[in-house]
């Protein structure tokens, strides 16, 4: 389960449509009664008596005066009747098609308070829906509308401060949940909440903070509690670094105490190792990225880390310092354009984007070529789409290599030597919440077995 997965947990649902319940009814606004049409209009240019040309006028000027009054919109007995509609619609298991029922009511009586209450209990339905399929963008979109009908509501503020979690939109999701824990202190989600933010931008201390807080109010948070357990093992180490801010894209932790110039030059490096990254992608993420250089052994014993691993990405960027002095600079420029794309590749698809993917763009942004590649799987057949689809670290060092090298491959081959215009749509897809199998098809015209097929077949020539 991704970090973000079971934040929606315990809030209260939106997705109920009131039950055994109607819209108020209201008598039915008065209208003016429209004139009588003349019997008969006759022929275009023909005279008509003196009296007719009367009835006529004064039907104009009846018309003329009645016209302001249509040209406002619908009134109160429309709001009711869009109301019973939209509730029917609703109760029938279709808020997506209630909503623009609602908006319409909501349009001829904004100061109607269970008009109002109804609309934001659907609108949080529609969010929860959107969130279901994956769409976090149109999810948010839902959760921001019913936060502006109800702004003093815990459902939709937090469920859109969630969603801008997932969607690593930190700088928006750390005031919203900021505000949040302000505005409901009793509410154990609003600091596991705040928590993850401050978490993810490297704030340990304040991290901790907040889960111990949330963790008062609701023992029984168990994952949470392991979270809490396992920031608590990284401070021990991360708490005696400095913190550097000065490279434009990342916030850097390192040991200043034993090399007070080392957050400067691992950033210096970082960025450009960024800029490479930018280069292939040609977009970036939103946020800055955080990273930890740990000294000495400690990389291994906060990650747990097999010790073939050069450096993780979690959300942060993990590196070991002893990586970083010992390598040549080339492999330590490959190392950080490595674990700088993984970040990128998280940013602009989302959590869905398949680890064989994640870590093929990775090794080609890098600069790992295809032949090099290929020439570490060697003879052997190319593993498995099933292989492929499981941890690509799993089981020994040399499998989990091979793994790795036909990740690279395969993503070549997908690139077809040029840039990721197509694999970048593929990313799109996911980001919108779209399966893997079905954004490849959407976008190559094939689906992974058969992509994965196409490879093999290749590779044999």
């Amino acid at each position: 389960m991704s970090a973000g997965a079971g934040l929606l947990r315990g809030c209260s649902p939106g997705d109920a449509p009131p039950e055994g319940r109607r819209a108020r009814r209201r008598p039915p606004a008065r209208r003016p009664a429209l004139p009588a049409a003349p019997a008969s209009i006759g022929a275009l240019g023909a005279p008509r008596p003196a009296g007719r040309r009367l009835a006529s006028c004064a039907a104009l000027v009846l018309l003329s005066a009645m016209a302001p009054a249509r040209a406002q919109g619908p009134g109160p007995a429309d709001a009711d009747r869009l109301h019973r509609e939209a509730l029917r619609t609703w109760t029938a298991g279709r808020p997506a098609e209630a909503l623009p029922l609602f908006r319409r009511a909501l349009g001829a009586a904004p100061g109607d308070a269970l008009l109002r209450r109804d609309a934001f209990r659907c609108l949080l339905a529609v969010g929860d829906a959107r969130l279901g399929t994956g769409d976090l963008e149109a999810a948010a979109l839902a959760y921001a509308e019913a936060r502006d009908l109800e702004p003093t509501a815990f459902a939709a503020r937090y469920r859109l401060g969630a969603v801008r979690y997932r969607q690593l939109r930190d700088r928006e999701g750390l005031a919203l949940a900021r505000a949040l824990a302000e505005d409901f202190p009793r509410r154990a989600e609003a600091f596991a909440l705040l928590g993850r933010f401050h978490y993810r931008a490297g704030d340990n201390a304040a991290a901790l903070d907040c889960f111990r807080r949330s963790l008062a109010l609701d023992p029984a948070q168990e994952e949470l509690r392991a979270l809490l357990e396992k920031v608590r093992r990284e401070e021990t180490v991360e708490g005696e670094l400095e913190l550097d801010l000065s490279a434009p894209h990342f916030s850097i932790k390192y040991d200043g105490a034993r090399d007070p110039s080392l957050g400067r030059v691992v950033g210096t490096l970082l960025e450009a190792a960024y800029r490479d990254v930018l280069a292939f992608f040609g977009r970036a993420p939103a946020e800055p990225l955080s990273v930890v250089v740990y000294p000495g052994k400690t990389f291994r014993a906060v990650t747990g880390a097999d010790p073939w691993v050069a450096g993780l990405y979690d959300g942060k960027i993990r590196l070991p310092a002893k990586n970083l002095a010992r390598a040549a600079p080339g492999a330590v420029r490959r190392l950080l354009a490595h674990e700088v794309a993984h970040a990128f590749v998280r940013s602009l698809g989302g959590p869905r984007v398949p680890a064989w993917l994640h870590e093929g763009l990775a090794q080609v942004a890098e600069g790992r070529s295809a032949h090099e590649a290929r020439r570490r799987l060697g003879p052997a057949p190319l593993p498995s789409l099933r292989e492929l689809r499981g941890s690509l670290a799993a089981g020994s060092a040399a499998a989990a290599r091979r793994r790795y090298a036909a990740a690279c491959a395969w993503t070549h081959f997908l690139l077809q030597g040029g840039r990721p215009t197509l694999l970048l749509s593929v990313l799109d897809e996911l980001s919108r919440g779209t399966d893997p199998e079905e954004a490849f098809r959407r976008v190559f015209g094939l689906g992974l077995a058969e992509l994965h097929a196409a490879w093999r077949d290749a590779s044999r020539r």
